[in-house]
């Protein structure tokens, strides 16, 4: 193919929007679309060479492999090994065995995976991920290896005198069978359908289409204006679309037909694309993609995050990514497929993923800094965990699990919640020196529902009726819920996630005008109530969120000599957390809620401190550890208990 600077400046493009979206300049909060452009090409350049050699009867799949890794491999490894070194440096000993982890999948091209189980792309604690970005290489790898497989089927039973067609005809049906799915799939998991390939391939299949389409020759106008149009739309959507979209979505369409439009134009050398400045940052586009973002996230790592410090950020980004295309891209791209040289590839993957494991099956090397920033880091280890110690027998009267902990003589307390339930479990049973009887589940305590996100219907449905089904026996025990009620409601503050909200098995006549909030606070109202008509019930006000990770954020500012208070203002709490409070406290008067005041014992100054000079409070951005949790000892105390051998 010869040399068509329109792709080449639309790389520039990508990598551009890109870069100013994960430095948050000039308001491209739509800048991630340039990954999509990036896979929409991909498409269409790794069709281009597999049909081209199939022509050609030249095709065979350890050259094709060969070559993109030659491509992709030599610059990653060395970024990856980079980073290491760096983390080696300054990264407290949980953050270093995180960046292990992630080396070792970012090098065998699994980071999708591993990025999909952690969180989304784009929250808050993802700023703390050096090698994030690399799950879209992990993307397009995993594509090419299995599109070639797919191809070579087609072309072998596709007929001869129309096999452009047929081949089009294919792909377009592909093309709408995966995007169909993604739509599904990101509905039902966020994380699912931004991290992994079934729900990306649509896009790469894109430009799959566009090579086709340039091959039937249908479009030989090579309009220069419309290329440059499309780029224009291109940057307005990327200022138009934020990642308050779920994505990819319907929007995800804009971005990746503006490229289909822009590839089947086939105009070189247009105003927008063709000039000397895009054809420089599509010559180092990979690199820079490469290196941007290890860049951005040092600088918070140092707490620069001014504009002046984001725009060095950026220069050195730059400088950084002409040195890899220069020295490392070009070199190793002049090289000729061989053996050695495979050899070469593989080794630097396994030495990489070596360090990697050698990292990760060491305490993190905490010989490297002194207690204070120590104490502060394993803090994200001090948490107790109900699922790993679960104390759970089959009740011969009930005929399901029933769980407690504690290692007392008596039963004094039924818990009732979520993760922050699980995360005060053993300050309570210290608190009033019981077992205490849980019932903990990603279900929200809200009967007759389930969270958007999380379980099915079935389970919270079985859930939610074994705790109803044992409170009416247990009378005599009485009730504290604790939920994080404002993440269900409104999301999680340190994310950006769409898909949060409860799902209702049955909404009644009289609730069919209301908005999602006055429906959560009606059942919400109505859940306490019925619960309360059985038992004494507590329900605990929502615990703080933080909103970052605090070990994390506490240990840097250790190593860095930047020791101050963190956590969160009282009055974020509370506009946060109002209409929730609000309804709480009207429980408290017409259904006899007893309502325990979380802030009376954790805010202090109208401040909700998230550590205590080098310790933290927390063990992540909204759990407490068991640090924290004995914070609230004396409140568990106001609980009024009827003891039951």
């Amino acid at each position: 193919m010869k040399f068509r600077s329109d792709i080449n400046g639309l790389r520039g493009w990508a990598v551009i929007l890109v870069l100013f979206f994960h430095y948050e300049l000039l308001n491209f909060y739509g800048g991630f679309i340039g990954v999509d452009i990036f896979f929409v090409i991909s498409g269409f350049l790794m069709t281009y060479i597999i049909s081209n050699s199939y022509e050609a009867n030249r095709f065979t799949i350890s050259n094709f492999y060969s070559r993109r890794a030659k491509r992709i491999i030599p610059a990653l490894i060395m970024l990856i090994i980079f980073v290491l070194v760096v983390g080696f440096i300054i990264l407290p000993p949980n953050e270093l065995l995180q960046l292990a982890k992630h080396a070792g999948s970012s090098a065998l091209f699994l980071s999708n995976f591993t990025y999909m189980d952690e969180a989304g792309y784009f929250d808050t604690i993802s700023s703390n991920k050096w090698l994030l970005h690399t799950w879209s290489l992990s993307v397009e790898w995993q594509f090419y290896l299995i599109y070639p497989l797919i191809l070579k089927i087609v072309y072998s039973i596709a007929p001869k005198h129309k096999k452009i067609l047929w081949l089009l005809i294919f792909h377009i049906l592909a093309f709408l069978s995966l995007y169909y799915f993604s739509i599904k799939s990101s509905a039902i998991k966020e994380e699912f359908g931004f991290f992994m390939l079934p729900a990306r391939a649509w896009e790469l299949i894109a430009g799959s289409i566009a090579f086709y389409v340039l091959n039937l020759k249908i479009f030989k106008s090579k309009i220069k204006f419309v290329s440059d149009i499309c780029i224009l739309l291109l940057i307005l959507s990327s200022l138009l679309i934020s990642d308050a979209y779920r994505w990819p979505s319907s929007y995800t369409l804009i971005p990746v037909f503006l490229t289909f439009l822009i590839i089947i134009n086939n105009a070189n050398n247009s105003l927008l694309l063709g000039n000397k400045a895009l054809q420089f940052f599509g010559n180092i586009s990979y690199s820079l993609y490469l290196w941007h973002w290890p860049i951005f996230v040092a600088l918070n790592f140092f707490f620069l995050d001014t504009f002046l410090w984001k725009l060095l950020g950026i220069l050195i980004s730059i400088f950084l990514a002409f040195i890899s295309y220069n020295f490392i891209e070009l070199k190793f791209n002049k090289l000729k497929v061989s053996r050695p040289l495979n050899i070469l590839l593989v080794a630097l993957i396994i030495l990489v993923s070596l360090i990697s494991y050698k990292i990760s099956q060491s305490s993190g090397y905490s010989w490297r800094f002194n207690e204070d920033v120590l104490m502060a880091s394993n803090e994200a280890n001090n948490k107790y965990d109900l699922q790993r110690s679960k104390n759970c027998t089959i009740d011969e009267v009930f005929k399901f699990k029933v769980c407690t902990f504690g290692n007392y003589n008596n039963e004094g307390l039924i818990l009732y919640g979520d993760s922050h339930a699980s995360s005060i479990i053993s300050a309570l049973s210290e608190a009033t020196n019981t077992n205490i009887i849980y019932f903990i589940n990603q279900c929200p305590v809200i009967f007759d529902s389930k969270l958007k996100s999380k379980t099915s219907s079935k389970k919270c449905a079985v859930f939610h009726n074994q705790f109803k089904e044992y409170i009416k026996i247990k009378k005599d025990l009485p009730i504290l819920i604790v939920s994080r009620f404002a993440a269900q409601l409104y999301g999680p503050n340190e994310s950006k996630t769409k898909n949060y909200g409860l799902v209702y098995n049955t909404i009644y006549a009289d609730e069919l005008d209301l908005n999602d909030e006055e429906l959560y606070l009606k059942r919400l109202n109505e859940t306490f109530c019925e619960i309360s008509d059985n038992s004494s019930l507590y329900v605990m006000e929502p615990i703080p969120e933080i909103g970052f990770d605090v070990p994390s954020r506490l240990s840097r500012k250790i190593f860095l000599n930047k020791i101050t208070k963190t956590g969160t203002s009282l009055s974020t709490y509370t506009n946060r957390n109002q209409n929730i409070l609000r309804e709480i406290e009207k429980t408290r008067n017409y259904c006899n809620v007893k309502v325990l005041k979380t802030t009376d014992h954790l805010c202090i100054d109208n401040f909700c401190n998230a550590n205590e000079g080098t310790q933290p409070l927390y063990f992540d951005d909204d759990h407490l550890s068991e640090t924290g949790n004995k914070k609230l000892i004396r409140l568990f105390k106001e609980i009024e208990l009827n003891f039951q051998n």
